[in-house]
């Protein structure tokens, strides 16, 4: 909502922190709006920009940036390879066990796969926007914007328009919090709870972690809030 960003003014800090010092060291500098980020294997880092609709990898040994998927500035919906295909809004990204990148993208309510050589298709979500659940190719999203992965490989995605907690197991999308209204309610039911914003996620062997902002309103919901995932049928 509101105008859209100035696309011209430079943007986007990673920062290195040492941990034992407390030191912070700029690795790189004007990236964009990276929202999401992964570390691979071999150390550099994913990247989802959802302002410029592009993923890329930064190396942070050298600070260099290498596109990867999707084409700077032009928002659409495309599978392929590289810059042919297309993101809108990609949000949020995890590296999936095969190394492999599953990226969320708001406007076309999906979860993309992408792989290290740039290769783009699609892993959940019809494309239309919904609740639906069922075989991944046919559930609906509407605004998936956070994700985490747990140790059984099980994807944990946040529906921010439908304050809903969806999780993708086995091929099938599943709703597993959230009574689809906006707003604050605990319960021990995770279905009868109501959320917010919804804008983080991290899960571990038995808790699924949600950050439940505003999303910018003017609104008092900033709650770190807590499911305890052997509620979750």
């Amino acid at each position: 909502p509101g105008a859209p960003p100035n696309l011209n003014v430079p943007d986007g800090t990673i920062w290195k922190l040492d941990l034992p010092t407390n030191e912070l060291t700029v690795i790189a500098r004007n990236l964009g709006r990276p929202r999401g980020l992964a570390l691979l294997s071999d150390g550099r880092i994913a990247m989802a920009d959802h302002i410029h609709n592009v993923i890329s990898i930064l190396d942070p040994e050298t600070g260099i940036t290498t596109p990867l998927a999707g084409l700077r500035d032009t928002p659409g919906f495309a599978n392929g390879q590289g810059n042919t295909a297309r993101f809108a809004q990609p949000y949020d990204l995890i590296v999936n066990p095969d190394g492999d990148l599953l990226v969320t993208e708001l406007d076309n309510h999906r979860i993309r796969k992408v792989t290290l050589d740039g290769t783009v298709t699609d892993y959940a979500g019809s494309g239309a926007a919904g609740s639906l659940d069922g075989p991944s190719a046919v559930a609906t999203f509407d605004g998936p914007q956070a994700i985490a992965i747990a140790s059984d490989h099980s994807i944990y995605v946040t529906d921010i328009r439908r304050s809903l907690i969806r999780r993708i197991k086995d091929g099938v999308v599943k709703t597993i919090a959230g009574d689809g209204t906006r707003g604050w309610i605990d319960s021990e039911d995770p279905r009868g709870a109501r959320f917010y914003g919804l804008e983080g996620i991290a899960v571990d062997d038995g808790r699924i972690i949600i950050g439940d902002g505003n999303r910018g309103d003017d609104m008092p919901f900033h709650r770190v809030r807590v499911i305890d995932r052997a509620a979750v049928p």
